[in-house]
């Protein structure tokens, strides 16, 4: 891994997420860990780009340094036992293994796989996957508990939820067993499937809402595009008919009014598609329909759109 990428993703994990205090100015909530990436690249190529041109000044802006503050776990905001663990070693954990989807704590429940879980993009190029850490034994008892991670994610960090212990007596002729083995361990992976499986689903409809926005703002732009191509057309047909020639400006005429129709049609049909998006009537694989009652969706249009189209 490359330590300047590293780095500069674990600054921005933080400061997406944060210890107390919800996702800051500038981060998506709802994908911290991929939003934390791409703002570490862009740190990687900003640096690299101003060494090359020898200002190091300005490189030296975009050098992300390892913190000795960061805390191990980082708490989620508004979600009760629910913690985002950036040192897993500091937490005192042990990561038992990856969750395979919808294997429901079966034979086939881990997996080494980190693109074992849950589609969390409509590309279907990312997985969100369930994940089971051990935390450290009590009164005899071994201690589980759920999670997820991101196959995005830069190293790896998981969402844990720890409001919920599975435990297991491990006293006696259990104590040599496989971790992977127990009924405990078993239990947290079914639930780890589950958070896995919500979390990815909850991303791909925010993508699909974004996305929804994201072309409602790209129909806006045909609209203005095509309106300034027709009005510059009609003043070129303006001079034309200023001109004096009635044969060219026949001519001229014809094939401005023709390019000009198609204009219209192309504003046309782009203010009815904008509409229809406005209304949540809009296909995707993932989002069948769009909710304008959900605040988290419409925010996600508007964060698309690039302007506030729903209220939230």
């Amino acid at each position: 891994m490359d330590e300047l990428l590293l780095n500069a993703y674990r600054f921005h994990r933080f400061e997406a997420v944060g210890n107390v205090y919800p996702a800051r100015k500038g981060y998506r909530r709802h994908n911290p860990a991929n939003e934390a990436l791409k703002a570490a690249r862009r740190d990687v190529a900003a640096y690299a780009e101003a060494l090359a041109a020898g200002d190091t000044k300005t490189a030296s802006r975009f050098r992300r340094y390892p913190r000795t503050s960061y805390p191990a776990v980082c708490w989620q905001p508004g979600k009760p036992g629910i913690a985002f663990v950036q040192d897993i070693d500091g937490a005192g954990l042990r990561h038992v293994g990856n969750v395979e989807a919808e294997s429901h704590g079966g034979r086939n429940t881990w997996s080494n796989r980190d693109s074992c879980g849950w589609y969390s993009d409509n590309d279907q190029s990312e997985t969100i996957f369930g994940v089971v850490y051990q935390l450290p034994g009590r009164d005899g008892k071994a201690r589980f508990v759920a999670g997820y991670a991101s196959a995005g994610d830069c190293d790896g960090a998981p969402t844990l939820d720890f409001g919920t212990i599975y435990s297991e007596n491990m006293r006696g002729d259990f104590y040599n067993e496989s971790a992977q083995d127990l009924e405990a361990a078993r239990d947290a992976a079914r639930a780890a499937d589950s958070m896995a499986q919500r979390a990815a689903e909850d991303e791909r409809e925010y993508q699909a809402a974004w996305q929804a926005g994201s072309q409602f703002a790209g129909l806006a732009e045909i609209v203005a595009d095509n309106r300034k191509a027709a009005l510059e057309l009609l003043a070129e047909r303006r001079k034309a008919a200023t001109a004096g020639n009635g044969v060219t400006f026949q001519a001229i005429c014809g094939a401005i009014r023709d390019k000009v129709e198609s204009c219209l049609a192309e504003i046309a049909e782009a203010r009815a598609e904008r509409k229809k998006l406005k209304a949540g009537d809009f296909i995707s694989e993932w989002l069948p329909g769009f909710s304008t009652h959900d605040k988290r969706l419409k925010s996600a249009f508007n964060e698309g759109a690039g302007e506030t189209i729903f209220p939230c």
